[in-house]
């Protein structure tokens, strides 16, 4: 009798251990799978912490040109990444939303004309626009 008791006391024992153990394993596995899938997110939202925080401190100082050349440089690369993905798609493919940023851009130069110091980035964000444009 009393080894059936000891048995069924060590059965629990393993049971309960085994239990937590269990728990304590799948969390620590579905965290670190949760960490790699949002170590990208994370590294973008710190850089454009950083981004926004040094654009309101140049506005807070009253440097708005530096702001403003800072966000307009900002665009120019997105439109640069936006039409290479959009010159690469056939036209029946392409995502509106794409097309969509390249029309305001398209349309915001117009209202504020922009030459960079580098004219291959020029004639780059040129062509982007002209996409719209010719809907190639």
């Amino acid at each position: 009798m009393k080894s059936k008791l000891l048995i069924s006391i060590f059965v629990l024992a393993a049971l309960v251990g085994g239990y937590f153990l269990g728990q304590w394993q799948a969390r620590r596995t579905v965290d670190g799978y949760m960490a790699k899938l949002m170590s990208p997110e994370v590294r973008r939202a710190t850089a454009d912490f950083s981004r926004a925080a040094g654009l309101l401190q140049q506005i807070h100082r009253g440097d708005t040109n530096a702001a403003i050349e800072a966000l307009e440089d900002e665009l120019d690369s997105n439109i640069m990444l936006i039409g290479a993905v959009t010159e690469a798609t056939p036209p029946s493919e392409r995502d509106k939303q794409w097309l969509s940023r390249i029309r305001w851009l398209r349309n915001h130069r117009a209202e504020y004309p922009r030459k960079t110091e580098f004219a291959a980035i020029d004639e780059e964000v040129a062509h982007v626009l002209s996409l719209v444009e010719t809907n190639r």
